[in-house]
């Protein structure tokens, strides 16, 4: 998503660094004592500040735009093994089994 944005814009930068000033800008923002604003609108602020300072031009639709896109990407699902109870993601970390609402876990 933002890669063909940004190529799209002239922006010769790279894309990762686009979305990782993104990321930092928007978890900076976050940590201000600004009231509480939404998930989306601190998203917004922290596109608009990243565009700016990378010198794109742009408009308040296509930092909308952008922020809908990173909100409709799928997490991906963890594989749980009923015998342990460890999950494992895509990337192949493994995690705790979680407590099922019968406050037991493990085979059931």
């Amino acid at each position: 998503m933002a890669t063909p944005f940004l190529a799209g814009k002239g922006w010769p930068g790279d894309p990762h660094r686009f979305v990782t000033w993104w990321r930092r800008t928007h978890f900076e923002d976050s940590l201000c004592d600004r009231g509480h604003p939404s998930y989306r609108q601190i998203g917004h602020r922290a596109v608009s500040q990243v565009m700016r300072r990378a010198g794109i031009d742009h408009t308040h639709d296509e930092v909308r735009w952008l922020v809908s896109c990173i909100e409709r990407l799928k997490p991906f699902s963890p594989t749980c093994s009923k015998r342990s109870g460890a999950c494992t993601n895509a990337i192949g970390s493994t995690t705790a089994g979680s407590v099922r609402s019968s406050g037991r876990s493990g085979d059931d």
